[in-house]
C-alpha cells in the first residue's frame, strides 16, 4: 500500500495557506510518497511554480488541481477537481477562469453546475471537505439532497468521481471537538453512500502547512488574513493537524478504512504526466494576398521602406537585412514583428506617441525600417546579436514606450484587432518581505509596532513572533496587476493561462488579468507585450531637431542646464555634464550609460579622455588593446562602456556563438558562476576564457595579450557594469529632443513639461 495527498493548499491559498511548494515536494519525497497534488482555494496561481519544482523531484508525480467553489442554494460548496491529462488541465483553466471572471460572489469565484458539466472531460472530482456539497447536505440533515448530489456527480464524472473523507482531532487546548464531531458524522454517511452507490472513498488531510511544528505560524497567518489577534477566543482557527502526514499517520486516522488510503493510488494512477509549457502562441497576422507567408510579408515591408529611404542596392544595408531576416525566420516569429509594427503605426494614426525605442530592440535594422524604432543601428554600431537569444524557442522581446494616451490606444487596438478574449493584463504576486512578515506576526501576537523597534533583548513572546515571521516570509501576500504587461495569444487567453478580475486602484474599474505572473505566463503560450507609459514623450514629440549635434543644444548640456530633461536632470548628472562638456550626441549616450551605480566611477576617466589634457589619450589604458579592433571603441576614447563593444571585440577575435555571447554578457565580472556545460559543472568565465584565448591564438593574436584582456577586463567590475548601448541611445534621443525644445522653444517647453 502507498498514499498520496490529493487535497493540498500552498502559500498561493492566500487566506490560510502556509505551505512552501519546495518544502512540500521535499517532504513528500522523503516520505516515499509517489504523488502530490496542488488544490488551492478557487484559483490556480501556484500551478506554474508547482510544475517547475516538480521537475526537480521526478519520483513525485505532480497533480494539478483546485478546490473550486461551486454555486449553491445559499453561497457555495467546495469541490476538488484534479486534471487527469492535458485535456483536463485545459478544462480546469476554463472552469477557474469562468468562475473568477463571471462568477465572483463576495470575493469567491463560483462555477455553476452546468458549466462544470460542459467542461468535465479529463477531470477527476473529489467531494471535498465538510464544505463540499455532499457532506454539507449530510450535516444539514438533508440525506435525500446528499444522495441526489452523489448521483449527479456520478452521472457527470462516472468512475472519476470519488467521495472524500478527512478527520482532524485538534491539538490545540480549548479548541473543542465540534469540527471533529462534524467530520465523523459526515464521514459515516459518506462511507455508507459510497457502499450504496459503488463509489470509492479517498482519505485526505486538507493540508495547509508542511510540518506539525508549522501550525502556530499558520495560525498567525490566519490572524493576519482575518484581522484578528491570537488571543481572540472566538476567531477562526485550524486544528493544528492539517500538515503533510505520512501514510502511517493517515492509517492511524482511518484504521477501519485502509481502502480509503489505498484508493489515493488508484486516483494517482489515472493521472498522466503532461507539460503545461508551450512555444509562443502568436496570433497570425493577416497577410496580403500578394505574399505567400509572414516571412515574405515582412521582407516586402522591410525592402519597401529601404527603397523609400533611398538605400535600395546598398550592399552593407542589404547584407545586414538578410542576416536579421534569416535570424527571424529561424525563430518563426515574423508575425510578431508585423504585429508590433502594425501596433506602432495605429498608435501614431490615432493620435498617440510612440517612443524612439527601448532596450535591445533598437539593435535591429529591420525594426528601424518597419517603424518599430527610430534609431538606425547602422549609425550607432548596434548589433543584432544583442537582441536575439540563442534559444530558437524564445520569442525576442520588443518593449515599447508610449505616452499615456498612446498606451491606452495600444491596449484598445490589440483587443479590437485580435479579439478581447485573446488579450489580458498580466497579473503579479506580492510576497511577504521580511519586514512585512515581522509586522504582521507582531500585530497578530498583540505586540503592536515593536517589530520596527530595535530591541537589544527580545522577550519570549517577541522571539516566538519573529520565528513565525520567518516562516511567513516569502509567502504570497496579495495579487496585483503589472503596470505595463499585456498578454496576447492566438486563441482565447483562458486556453493557456487562467484569468481573474482585479479592481484598478485608481479608476475602480474591474479588469481581467492572468492568474499566472510574468515569470510563468509567457512560458505557457501567450506572448507578453510590454506597453510602457513614458509621459515625457508627449513633450518630446513636439521637438523636431534638424540634427543630433545642434551647437546650442550641446551648450545647454555642457552647462548642465538640464532641469526638466529626463535622464539628465539630477544634480549629480548635471555636475558630470559640466565636467565632460559634451560636444556631440555620442558623448551624451556614453554619459547616460555611465551614470549609474558601478560605472559612475569611470566618468572622471571618460571626461579626461574626451577633453584631451594635452595628450593623445587614445588607448592609453588596456580596455581594448587590440589595435585592429579599435573601431569598436573609437567613439569612447578606448574605453569599453557598452555590452555591444565587448561582444563585438570578443566575436572579432574568437567568433563566439549567440549562446556564448549571452553567457559573456550575463556573467562578465568578478564572479564564480558555475553552470552545466557539455555535461559538466564548470566556472562559466573560465570556460569562456579558455575558448577565447585558444581561438584568439589560432587567429593570430598574442596569448599573453589575450589573457591580460580577459583577466584584466572581462573578469573585473568594469565588465560587470557594461550597459546596453541600444537602450542608452534611445533614451538619450528622447532627452536630446526635450533639450532641443528647451533651447529653441523655451516657452513651449516650460508649458508642456510643467503641465
Amino acid at each position: 500500500m502507498s498514499f498520496a495527498h490529493l487535497h493540498v493548499h500552498t502559500t498561493y491559498s492566500i487566506f490560510d495557506g502556509l505551505s512552501s511548494i519546495t518544502e512540500l515536494f521535499e517532504k513528500a519525497e522523503s516520505l516515499g510518497q509517489p504523488g502530490l497534488a496542488i488544490t488551492d482555494h478557487g484559483f490556480l496561481y501556484g500551478v506554474p511554480e508547482f510544475m517547475k519544482v516538480a521537475e526537480k523531484h521526478p519520483s513525485v508525480k505532480p497533480v494539478i488541481g483546485c478546490e473550486i467553489y461551486l454555486a449553491g442554494q445559499k453561497k457555495y460548496f467546495h469541490l476538488i477537481l484534479l486534471a487527469k491529462n492535458l485535456t483536463g488541465y485545459r478544462n480546469l483553466l476554463k472552469i477557474c477562469s469562468e468562475a473568477a471572471v463571471y462568477g465572483q460572489y463576495r470575493g469567491k469565484p463560483r462555477a455553476s453546475h452546468e458549466y462544470l458539466k460542459q467542461h468535465h472531460e479529463g477531470l477527476i472530482a473529489l467531494s471535498a471537505c465538510i464544505g463540499g456539497e455532499v457532506p454539507s447536505k449530510i450535516l444539514n440533515d438533508d440525506r435525500q439532497g446528499a444522495e441526489e448530489a452523489v448521483l449527479w456527480y456520478k452521472q457527470v464524472f462516472g468512475e472519476d468521481f470519488y467521495l472524500e473523507v478527512s478527520q482532524h482531532k485538534s491539538r490545540k487546548p480549548g479548541y473543542g471537538t465540534r469540527l471533529l464531531d462534524m467530520q465523523k458524522t459526515a464521514n459515516g454517511t459518506v462511507f455508507a453512500l459510497g457502499e450504496k452507490y459503488g463509489i470509492k472513498v479517498v482519505a485526505t488531510n486538507d493540508v495547509h502547512f508542511v510540518n506539525a511544528e508549522d501550525a502556530s505560524a499558520q495560525d498567525t497567518l490566519l490572524c493576519t488574513s482575518t484581522g484578528k489577534l491570537l488571543s481572540d477566543k472566538e476567531r477562526l482557527c485550524y486544528t493544528g493537524e492539517e500538515f503533510l502526514k505520512s501514510e502511517e499517520q493517515m492509517l492511524e486516522i482511518f484504521p477501519e478504512h485502509p481502502e480509503a488510503i489505498a484508493n489515493t493510488m488508484e486516483v494517482l494512477d489515472k493521472i498522466e504526466r503532461f507539460s503545461i509549457w508551450s512555444r509562443p502562441q502568436l496570433p497570425q497576422y493577416p497577410i496580403p494576398e500578394k505574399f505567400k507567408d509572414a516571412d515574405d510579408a515582412l521582407r516586402g515591408k522591410v525592402y519597401w521602406h529601404l527603397e523609400d529611404l533611398g538605400l535600395k542596392g546598398n550592399e552593407e544595408y542589404e547584407a545586414r537585412i538578410e542576416k536579421e531576416l534569416s535570424m527571424i525566420r529561424e525563430r518563426h516569429c515574423a508575425d510578431y514583428f508585423l504585429i508590433v509594427s502594425d501596433l506602432c503605426e495605429k498608435v501614431w494614426e490615432r493620435g498617440g506617441v510612440v517612443g524612439p525605442g527601448r532596450g535591445p530592440a533598437a539593435s535591429l535594422l529591420v525594426n528601424y525600417l518597419i517603424g518599430i524604432t527610430e534609431v538606425n543601428p547602422m549609425e550607432f554600431g548596434l548589433i543584432p546579436e544583442r537582441f536575439f537569444s540563442y534559444n530558437l524557442d524564445i520569442l525576442p522581446d520588443i518593449d515599447i514606450d508610449f505616452n499615456e494616451k498612446g498606451q491606452e490606444i495600444a491596449a484598445e487596438y490589440l483587443a479590437e484587432k485580435y479579439g478581447a478574449d485573446n488579450v489580458a493584463r498580466l497579473g503579479t504576486y506580492e510576497k511577504y518581505s521580511a519586514q512585512a512578515a515581522m509586522e504582521a506576526s507582531f500585530k497578530a501576537h498583540g505586540l503592536g509596532n515593536k517589530a520596527t523597534q530595535k530591541c537589544r533583548k527580545a522577550s519570549k513572546a517577541e522571539k516566538l513572533a519573529m520565528a513565525e515571521a520567518c516562516k511567513i516570509e516569502g509567502g504570497i501576500r496579495s495579487i496585483g496587476v503589472h503596470s505595463c504587461g499585456w498578454l496576447l495569444s492566438r486563441k482565447p487567453i483562458a486556453e493557456y493561462v487562467p484569468l481573474t478580475l482585479h479592481t484598478d486602484s485608481e479608476t475602480g474599474q474591474e479588469i481581467v488579468i492572468s492568474q499566472y505572473d510574468s515569470h510563468y505566463a509567457e512560458d505557457c503560450g501567450p506572448v507578453k507585450m510590454d506597453l510602457l507609459s513614458f509621459p515625457a514623450l508627449s513633450a518630446a514629440a513636439l521637438s523636431e531637431p534638424e540634427d543630433l549635434n545642434d551647437k546650442d543644444t550641446m551648450e545647454l548640456f555642457a552647462k548642465g542646464d538640464t532641469v526638466g530633461v529626463p535622464q539628465f536632470e539630477s544634480e549629480g548628472m548635471r555636475e558630470f555634464l559640466r565636467k565632460v562638456k559634451p560636444e556631440k550626441f555620442e558623448h551624451l549616450v556614453a554619459l547616460n550609460a555611465l551614470y549609474r551605480p558601478g560605472p559612475m566611477d569611470r566618468i572622471g576617466l571618460f571626461a579626461s579622455l574626451k577633453n584631451g589634457l594635452g595628450k593623445d589619450l587614445h588607448f592609453i589604458h588596456d580596455d581594448n588593446p587590440f589595435t585592429n579592433l579599435h573601431k569598436y571603441t573609437d567613439e569612447t576614447y578606448g574605453m569599453i562602456i557598452y555590452q555591444e563593444q565587448l561582444m563585438s571585440i570578443v566575436s572579432g577575435i574568437a567568433s563566439f556563438s549567440l549562446e556564448d555571447l549571452r553567457k559573456l554578457r550575463k556573467f562578465a565580472g568578478p564572479f564564480n558562476i558555475h553552470q552545466m556545460i557539455d555535461g559538466q559543472w564548470v566556472d562559466v568565465l573560465e570556460y569562456l576564457g579558455r575558448k577565447f584565448v585558444e581561438r584568439g591564438v589560432d587567429n593570430g593574436y598574442d596569448r599573453k595579450l589575450l589573457e591580460q584582456f580577459w583577466d584584466g577586463f572581462v573578469c573585473t567590475d568594469k565588465a560587470a557594469y557594461l550597459f546596453n548601448k541600444s537602450h542608452a541611445v534611445c533614451y538619450t534621443l528622447t532627452a536630446y529632443r526635450l533639450a532641443y525644445l528647451k533651447v529653441h522653444e523655451s516657452a513651449l517647453f516650460h508649458a508642456v513639461t510643467e503641465a
